[in-house]
């Protein structure tokens, strides 16, 4: 094998003043002929196949530095100190800086909007008001667009960060672990091209058993990759969240409301003050719940109610009644402890009379032992002198009395079949032991007790406003409901037969606004009406929760009555709107069922993921600019430069014609592919280059 002799040059390349390579003696080699080339560090010489030759692969010499002294020492890195340094913003460069800045303000941005969009739809369904922006997005069939551009631009953004993400790792990796000596072209390209992870995720996974930052390195890169691979389908997990809302059927009906006036409740007096209410002409459910602006006619209706604790004079129980109850007459004395505009009446008996119940189930907390007594004599009265400040008419007032029954009733009598069954001497016994009740007003209610303080029943007196309802011009507006409140049937046990005296019939959870009913059929007749000569019955299962849950939930009678009454107002107008023949021209607005999303799952995923890339991304720059020395990003010289070294020079020159997978065959069989390779500053040529990594 032929070799050849290194001879000193006498010839110097232009270097810039006062460099390290200007004051230094270089070792030069005159190209040998194509035959045979020689080497004096036969332990160092590479020998590389050239593509479509035929002549001996060559033997590249590896040249040897010397030092200013003349005295010939290995080439090794300089103290981390020593490194030239660089502001922070020029290791990152430009490019990076924009990709940087631009791409976490429209990922933010993004996901500001998609939690303005969810939000907004969560304001929607708890049928409060969206902003108008979220009203304009989404009533213009927009909402599915304005989530896929957001998950784009966070698909893209995260794309861009991530190629940010792996050319700061690919530094990482030449600075701090090193990489094998066949992945060194690889990681430095990537520092330039910062392309995709993929591209140095085996690099990494190679050198994650050298120590606890190539764990992390490789931990990153895998990371970034799955969210990468996630971010793909980021419009896809958004939609998942998107549902058109289906409309159950009901049989309620929405209304419109306008209080006036300054009326305030007392504790002694409940008072609504003047409450207008107004029904949607339209009989279709779909076209009272759209409906979000009305300009035009209405019947316009006050249903103003007060109630206060009455003055009992005499309370007297009889028989006649039905199996559950027993028939009570209450006279009242007077009015005075009402309401002013009362005055008139504060001199006038009325006689109530009602069925009060005597069985009812006690164990159930929400359901109250409530009756109904009417005064069948007294009729309205309009001579009060209190007018109505919208029509100008005087009020008319219907009396009604709320009463409310006492556990001694239910042990007292809940056993007896009153009316039937049982002995009529055995229960006029137990009916005069409730002779003598004293009364006690308290707050709105006037109780009546035993002479040992045991409490019988309690009653309030209402007045509900009667004057009918006159047409005006109004304008109404709210925001679409999804439903109108409907009424939540449950069996609540076993029904049981006439003969044990009590009748489960259904439990209401919960009132929302004002409940009506699917139908108005009354119970069977047999169930309602008892053998005598005042027919008494049960009133309507809806109509009993309707006024429980009112006053089970605020507590004020007066709400309770003014509900039922409008209740029964608003039968009449349905059942009566059919002939109605007043043709008037109306301004509305109505909405349409839209896809909107209703619920957090998909968007939480994603905000999740977004998360969890913005920390990666931080972390990763963070390290990079501590950790890094001798590397931009973004500079495809520097990167192709610091590769060529006296570890890799003679690779260089030979792999022109050559694959990687030789390269890589050629460093298993030399041995030097186990080895592990990093950009340092070298201490004899005084630049930053790739060396053989001490382990």
């Amino acid at each position: 094998m032929a070799q050849y002799e290194a001879i000193l040059s006498t010839d110097t390349t232009d270097l810039p003043s006062g460099s390290p390579e200007q004051d230094m003696q270089l070792e030069e080699t005159t190209p040998p002929p194509p035959g045979h080339y020689g080497s004096f560090r036969e332990a160092d010489a590479v020998s590389l196949p050239h593509a479509d030759t035929d002549f001996e692969p060559a033997l590249l010499k590896t040249a040897h530095e010397e030092n200013v002294s003349g005295k010939s020492q290995p080439p090794g890195p300089i103290p981390w100190s020593k490194y030239p340094k660089h502001r922070w913003w020029h290791k990152i460069g430009l490019l990076g800086l924009i990709t940087l800045m631009a791409g976490t303000l429209v990922i933010l941005a993004s996901c500001a909007i998609l939690v303005f969009l969810w939000k907004g739809a969560q304001t929607a369904r708890d049928r409060g008001e969206p902003a108008k922006f979220w009203q304009t997005i989404v009533f213009r069939d927009m909402a599915t667009k304005v989530i896929t551009i957001c998950s784009a631009a966070i698909r893209v953004s995260i794309g861009l960060h991530i190629s940010l993400v792996a050319a700061a790792v690919a530094a990482l990796m030449l600075e701090t672990t090193g990489t094998r000596f066949c992945d060194i072209a690889a990681v430095s390209i990537q520092r330039a091209s910062g392309t995709s992870p993929y591209t140095i995720l085996p690099a990494s996974l190679r050198v994650t058993r050298l120590s606890i930052l190539g764990v992390l390195h490789a931990s990153i890169i895998i990371l970034e990759t799955s969210i990468l691979v996630a971010s793909t389908f980021t419009s896809t997990i958004l939609l998942t969240d998107l549902k058109n809302v289906n409309i159950a059927p009901s049989a309620n009906w929405r209304f419109g409301e306008m209080k006036s006036g300054n009326v305030v409740s007392t504790a002694e007096i409940a008072d609504t003050g003047n409450t207008y209410r107004v029904l949607l002409p339209y009989m279709k459910e779909e076209s009272r719940t759209t409906l979000e602006h009305y300009s035009g006619p209405g019947l316009v209706g006050n249903f103003r109610t007060v109630c206060f604790s009455p003055s009992l004079e005499r309370i007297r129980f009889g028989l006649t009644a039905s199996k559950s109850g027993f028939q009570t007459e209450l006279d009242i004395r007077s009015t005075k402890n009402g309401p002013e505009f009362l005055k008139n009446w504060s001199d006038s008996r009325f006689t109530f009379y009602a069925q009060l119940p005597t069985k009812w189930n006690e164990s159930d907390r929400a359901t109250l032992p409530l009756s109904l007594a009417n005064n069948f004599h007294a009729g309205p009265r309009g001579d009060l002198g209190l007018q109505d400040p919208l029509s100008g008419r005087n009020f008319t007032f219907i009396p009604l009395m709320l009463l409310k029954s006492s556990p001694i009733l239910l042990r007292g009598f809940g056993h007896l079949d009153l009316g039937g069954e049982t002995d009529e001497s055995e229960a006029m016994d137990k009916i005069d032991q409730l002779k003598g009740l004293k009364t006690n007003m308290d707050g709105r209610w006037t109780t009546a007790s035993l002479k040992n303080g045991t409490q019988v029943l309690s009653a309030t007196l209402c007045f509900v406003a009667d004057n009918a309802p006159e047409l005006y011009e109004i304008t109404m507006t709210g925001m679409t409901i999804p439903s109108e409140p409907t009424v939540e049937w449950q069996r609540n046990g076993t029904s049981k037969s006439i003969n044990d005296g009590a009748k489960k019939l259904c439990s209401y959870p919960s009132a929302v606004g004002v409940l009506a009913p699917r139908r108005w059929a009354m119970i069977n007749y047999k169930d309602l009406y008892e053998e005598d000569c005042i027919a008494w019955w049960a009133a309507n299962a809806v109509h009993v929760s309707l006024i429980q849950d009112i006053l089970r939930i605020t507590g004020d009678p007066a709400l309770a009555i003014q509900a039922l009454a409008f209740r029964f107002h608003s039968m009449i107008f349905y059942d009566s709107i059919a002939e109605f023949d007043l043709y008037k021209p109306v301004t509305t607005i109505s909405s349409v069922e839209m896809l909107i999303p209703v619920r957090w799952t998909g968007l939480a995923v994603v905000l999740s993921l977004v998360l969890v890339h913005l920390l990666l991304l931080c972390s990763t720059m963070v390290l990079f600019q501590l950790k890094t020395r001798a590397s931009g990003l973004g500079n495809a010289w520097q990167a192709i430069a610091q590769v060529v070294s006296t570890e890799t020079r003679a690779v260089v020159e030979e792999a022109s014609a050559v694959r990687d997978k030789e390269v890589e065959a050629w460093a298993r069989s030399s041995g030097v592919s186990r080895r592990s390779y990093a950009v340092s500053m070298s201490d004899v040529r005084n630049r930053m280059e790739i060396m053989e990594r001490k382990l």
